[in-house]
């Protein structure tokens, strides 16, 4: 005859004691098997349980140390050095959002991370020349008639 604790399946095959050493559980509480057979699935039990509750204590994190980083200021400098972009053929509007992109982009660039300020700053750098362009065969057509 074998006694099983019922809270966590630990098999006494010769005594019954006061309590589990493994849970704590009372005595009172302990299942009395007769067959050979009834012991084999309590330590099969058992260990799943064990498993369970191993995968449980010792969840995985992925931890990189630090938080993310924003750069707000960069990226309001590569939306508006985009909008300056598109609107550059707007006489004032154009000039206006290229000088505010730039500036933002070029504040943007002593801040981590630097990716979209880089791009706002590079993009600031192709409106200005648009902007020239523009001026000049604005010119050109003024000086022609």
């Amino acid at each position: 005859m074998t006694t099983i604790c019922p809270s966590c399946g630990k098999v006494f095959a010769d005594s019954k004691p006061q309590f589990c050493p493994e849970c704590g559980c009372p005595s009172e509480m302990f299942v009395e098997e007769y067959s050979e057979q009834a012991t084999d699935q309590p330590k099969q039990q058992n260990q799943n349980q064990e498993n369970a509750n191993q995968r449980y204590q010792n969840p995985i994190y992925i931890n990189t140390g630090q938080p993310k980083e924003h750069n707000g200021i960069g990226t309001t400098g590569f939306i508006i050095a985009l909008m300056g972009l598109f609107t550059s053929w707007i006489p004032v509007l154009g000039w206006i959002l290229w000088v505010l992109g730039a500036l933002f982009s070029l504040i943007g660039l002593f801040k981590t991370p630097r990716g979209l300020a880089i791009a706002g700053f590079i993009i600031s750098f192709f409106g200005l020349i648009i902007l020239l362009l523009g001026v000049e065969l604005f010119s050109a057509f003024i000086r022609a008639f």
